[in-house]
């Protein structure tokens, strides 16, 4: 293009229509789904096989040449062992996304407590205190 201009105003109204927006997003999942692939040891067939579909499918999934639904996201997320989460962020706000993995469940879904015993005296009395921590089922 001839005019610096003329360009920032293109690159300005491509990122702000919505097919962008969507390709960004479809590229984003496809990436963390990819990540969480590796992570977890799943190849492609062995996601084509838990999600009962061919690996032609699975292929055309991680090239991001998919129109993703809601429900194709979740049950590729489930397929790796992970659950779909969906932000709605300010217009032009960065997001940083990170996992809080929670302490397992006990009845009446309230985490397990179980005893510890803290082992530095510091400026306790008695040598300790018994405190309540969570603790994995």
């Amino acid at each position: 293009m001839k005019h610096p201009e003329n360009y920032r105003q293109f690159v300005e109204r491509v990122t702000a229509s919505v097919k962008y927006k969507v390709d960004v997003a479809a590229l984003e999942f496809v990436e963390d789904l990819v990540r969480r692939m590796s992570e977890a040891g799943v190849s492609q067939a062995e996601l084509a096989r838990r999600l009962a579909a061919s690996e032609a499918y699975v292929s055309k999934v991680l090239r991001g040449d998919t129109n993703f639904t809601m429900a194709t996201m979740v049950k590729l997320a489930t397929a790796v062992g992970h659950e779909l989460h969906v932000h709605i962020a300010p217009a032009g706000s960065s997001v940083q996304w990170f996992d809080v993995i929670t302490p397992a469940q006990g009845p009446q879904g309230w985490p397990r407590m179980a005893k510890a015993r803290r082992s530095s005296s510091t400026n306790r009395p008695s040598g300790g205190a018994d405190v309540e921590t969570p603790v994995a089922a």
